[in-house]
């Protein structure tokens, strides 16, 4: 499989990364490191959980770029059952 993840900051950075994975360990880790290189910061590992067990909602920090000279605080609104 291949995959394509973009990520574009108004109309002057555009951050993608491709990669090619049939194992889905290796297809998470390359997410990872995809949303770090967009600025994500998170503590821990990206991981497939059993949807059965109650998930507490966790804070995301995004930060940009220092040329942008802006930080967000991205709190998430999670449908913690995941059945959007």
């Amino acid at each position: 499989m291949k995959f394509t993840l973009v990520c574009e900051y108004g109309d002057e950075i555009k951050i993608t990364h491709e990669f090619k994975n049939v194992m889905l360990s290796d297809t998470l880790e390359h997410m990872q490191d995809f949303l770090k290189g967009c600025g994500f910061v998170f503590d821990g590992v990206l991981d497939i959980v059993d949807e059965n067990v109650e998930q507490q909602p966790q804070d995301f920090v995004v930060e940009f770029p220092e040329s942008h000279n802006k930080s967000y605080k991205f709190e998430p609104d999670l449908d913690l059952d995941g059945k959007c």
